[in-house]
């Protein structure tokens, strides 16, 4: 209880009292009022950079829950099979996400450098031009997406756990219906995995809206195409603009739990072992 006082509901209290003022942690607060909420509407500066922010924190979201949720679930249907060796491949496919994000981070930093990187000296042994990687406004979200498929194995435990508590029996009926690996996949396999569906899509949803990785390979990216709401956030902290940067993070919270709270209320479609 101490813990959860002291670096929880402390801060969290201390920050929404910042939100309404003007702070930049030499100077006392002052200036209270909705200015900070306001000024993303008003100001011509902070309006630009907050909803670019929320477009490229959008396309991401949308990236991670449509390709990320299907792809990781294809993955696990694979890894499922009983097949030999298949023990091999699923330690393979969930090695990346031991390996800290700040060192994964560093490493793809060095892999996509334009100049020196190892991804460019691979694409030019096969006689590909280099490629800009971060380096380009043009390229770099479309690298960013694609290395977030590294960590695609973080919830490989979970659909594995999910499928293993799927009763055979329902397979075994189904087989003798004459249904084939499609059929069963959409009438018994998705809707008896819906609880790890709705977890995981939660959990992906307050993810992607908390994403900050790329600032460690490039920053905000050449013309903020990278500039994530996280990343904004961290920027005017970095800027000693205190207080709108504790009022973004208040407006992302509601945000956040506007997201969670939509979701439970239309958690209908969630089967659960014990509504059989």
């Amino acid at each position: 209880m101490i813990g959860i006082v002291l670096f929880n509901f402390i801060p969290m209290g201390m920050s929404l009292y910042y939100s309404f003022s003007t702070y930049d942690i030499i100077s006392p607060p002052r200036n209270f009022g909705w200015h900070n909420y306001t000024s993303v509407f008003t100001d011509v500066i902070l309006r630009d950079k907050f909803f670019k922010s929320l477009l490229h924190t959008g396309e991401y979201l949308l990236f991670s829950i449509l390709v990320g949720l299907v792809l990781s679930f294809l993955l696990a249907l694979f890894l499922n099979q009983k097949l030999k060796g298949m023990g091999v491949y699923r330690v393979l496919y969930y090695l990346p996400n031991l390996l800290p994000p700040v060192c994964a981070a560093i490493v793809w930093a060095d892999i996509t450098d334009p100049l020196y990187g190892l991804g460019n000296s691979l694409l030019g042994k096969i006689g590909l031009g280099p490629y800009t990687f971060y380096s380009d406004p043009n390229t770099a979200m479309p690298t960013f997406l694609l290395l977030a498929l590294w960590g695609l194995g973080s919830g490989l435990m979970l659909w594995m756990a999910q499928f293993q508590n799927i009763p055979n029996d329902l397979y075994e009926a189904a087989d003798l219906e004459g249904a084939g690996v499609f059929r069963k996949c959409i009438k018994i396999t998705i809707p008896m995995s819906t609880p790890t569906i709705f977890y995981t899509l939660i959990n992906s949803i307050i993810a992607g809206l908390q994403i900050f990785g790329p600032y460690l390979i490039a920053g905000a990216g050449p013309d903020d195409s990278l500039l994530f709401y996280v990343t904004n956030i961290y920027i005017n902290h970095r800027e000693f603009n205190m207080g709108f940067a504790c009022a973004l993070s208040w407006m992302l919270f509601l945000v956040i739990a506007a997201f969670t709270l939509v979701l439970f209320k239309k958690s209908k479609w969630v089967f659960y072992g014990e509504d059989m």
